[in-house]
């Protein structure tokens, strides 16, 4: 079971850096809104290492993706650059911290990034 948080819109307002927190079991799957340029929820827990899913919605106006890399920086995968919609990417992951971001041009440095940490039980 997976707790997914959706985004509020703004009024129009560009909104930096991603919010909310999900707590996930291996199976599971995890809902992830982005838009420009955040991630919610902005941090997911996996309980233990194993298989996550994630969905992910993109309700902004420039295309997105969403990327995963370890602590060491090396890239997993993910999914294609998308613009309106869902996409869907599953991992099978060991104890440690993830970032997942989007990669398309400055969308990472202008806060569209998250963390993902999978406990060791």
């Amino acid at each position: 079971m997976a707790a997914g948080i959706v985004a509020a819109s703004g009024c129009g307002q560009v909104e930096r850096g991603g919010r909310g927190f999900a707590r996930a079991v291996p199976g599971a799957s995890v809902q992830v809104t982005a838009r420009e340029y955040g991630f919610t929820p902005a941090r997911i827990d996996l309980a233990r290492a194993g298989r996550l899913r994630f969905v992910v919605r993109n309700v902004g106006s420039l295309p997105h993706d969403l990327r995963l890399r370890d602590e060491r920086g090396r890239e997993l995968g993910g999914t294609p650059a998308f613009e309106r919609g869902s996409r869907t990417v599953t991992f099978v992951l060991r104890p440690g911290r993830y970032t997942y971001y989007c990669s398309i041009g400055d969308h990472e440095q202008l806060g569209m990034r998250g963390v993902l940490v999978v406990r060791t039980r």
